[in-house]
Parts: C-alpha cells; structure tokens; sequence
C-alpha cells in the first residue's frame, strides 16, 4: 500500500483510513472505507460515407480524449481511421481501452453524358450516310466502338445489316463508368 498525501483523482481502487488516537477518556477509533474511481467511457463515433465530387471530407477531429490517424479524405475509397485514447489509465471505449478503427467510405460518383451520344437516324440504306455524335460525359472521355452481334468491329460498318453501337467512358477511382447502346440497320 502506498498513503498518498491527498485525495486521488486517477481510476483505480483506493482506501481512504480515518482514526482518532487514544485520549486519556477514549479508545483509539479507526474507520477504513474502500471506494473505486472509474475510468470515463468515451463514445466510440460513427463511421460517416460521402460521395465523391472534388471537396474535402471531414471525417473526425482529434478530441481531448482521442487521436485521429486520418481526419479527412478526397477521392472515392474506404479510408481506414484509427482513434486512440490519449491517456488509457483513465479512459475507456467501455470495453476495452484498445485502439478503436472506424472505416470511412468515400463512394464513387455517378458519371453521366452532357451531351447525349447518338445517331442521325437509326435505319439507312446502303451507301447512305448517318451522323454520329460521340457526346460527352461529365468526367472523362467518351470511347466509340461498334458490334455486329457480340463482335467488335474495327470502325463504323458500312454493308448492310444489324448492328450496335457503343458509347462508353471507364470507371476511375473516383467516377462510375456511364455507357449508352444504340441498335442500328443498313438496308
């Protein structure tokens, strides 16, 4: 047992002895009270997920209580946050005082066409001439192929028969892919 010279305010177990010496009229008194001090339960946050669009995500700040190892993010991915109590004699996550890791999500965002892909008509005739407009999309660049059935074909066709085409622009890490079919004939 160690006496400490005043009231304790850490968490743990302690006895605090009070007595009154032997007087010539009384017996010595001793009284001994056991009492616990606990630890603080800090609440472990919530997780948050964003959606992608260019700014900043705020995912949590340092407290009095805790450290962040990451407190914000950008681009679409799951961002793995640890908290860490800053004095783990005193607090706890209730549980257990261990390292707490919160996975942030920062979601891809829809991609889309600004300009809308497509054909002057969808039906011509053999030596006929269609237009076609590739379109844009909001993020990225719009790729041009064409199909007769599940074959791709080197350029647009030009003989007579079903076909599609395809206007598409990839996924990124921070963007959705986006695609438009178009089914066309030449007679």
């Amino acid at each position: 047992e160690v006496e400490l010279e005043s009231m304790p305010t850490n968490a743990g177990d302690y006895k605090v002895v009070f007595s009154v010496e032997e007087t010539t009229n009384y017996k010595p008194v001793t009284k001994e009270i056991n009492f616990t001090i606990d630890r603080i339960v800090v609440a472990v946050p919530k997780a948050k997920t964003f959606t992608y669009d260019g700014q900043v995500k705020q995912f949590l700040e340092e407290t009095n209580e805790y450290t962040v190892s990451i407190t914000n993010g950008t681009d679409a991915k799951v961002y793995e946050v640890v908290l860490s109590l800053k004095d783990k004699d005193n607090y706890t996550w209730g549980e257990t005082s261990e390292d707490q890791t919160l996975r942030f999500e920062i979601f891809q965002a829809e991609n889309e066409f600004t300009t809308d892909p497509k054909l002057s008509s969808t039906k011509w005739t053999y030596e006929e001439v269609t237009t076609v407009t590739n379109g844009e999309s909001l993020f990225g660049e719009v790729v041009v192929k064409y199909y007769k059935g599940e074959t791709e074909l080197e350029s647009m066709p030009t003989n007579a028969g079903d076909y599609k085409v395809v206007f598409s622009v990839a996924e990124t890490t921070n963007y959705k892919p986006v695609t438009k079919e178009i089914n066309f004939t030449i007679d």
